[in-house]
């Protein structure tokens, strides 16, 4: 996919990041355990879900946040303070703002072409 122009990226709202983000994000953590520790397929959905559930994302957006230069701390921002329609039964409402946070820093960074800064990002907090 070719880079999206950052002057259109930055015009997303933080729900469109975090719907990029979200497939970017799973993709990531796949490919993670896999090259870490092939397991059957029931297993590896289970160690994915420890990442890639709510609760999981949370949990990681906090550690990511301190690493975020001002930029990416504006889209954790403006994504963690979004008023969501539906928060899930399986995560807090803090939870979920925060996964969705997470989400979006992964997506801005995807559709910006900065692949590297992502994966630098997300090594560090796993």
């Amino acid at each position: 996919m070719p880079d999206m122009d950052i002057f259109n990226v930055k015009q997303l709202s933080p729900t469109a990041l975090a719907f990029v983000g979200d497939a970017v994000f799973d993709v990531f953590i796949r490919a993670r355990i896999l090259q870490e520790n092939p397991q059957p397929g029931r297993e590896l959905h289970a160690v994915a879900t420890r990442y890639t559930s709510a609760r999981g994302q949370a949990v990681l957006a906090v550690a990511l946040e301190g690493l975020l230069n001002e930029e990416e701390r504006e889209i954790f921002r403006r994504a963690r303070n979004t008023r969501l329609a539906r928060i899930p039964k399986s995560a807090t409402e803090a939870e979920y703002h925060l996964a969705t946070a997470l989400e979006a820093v992964c997506g801005y960074l995807h559709l910006c072409g900065e692949e590297g800064r992502l994966n630098l990002l997300l090594n560090q907090v796993i």
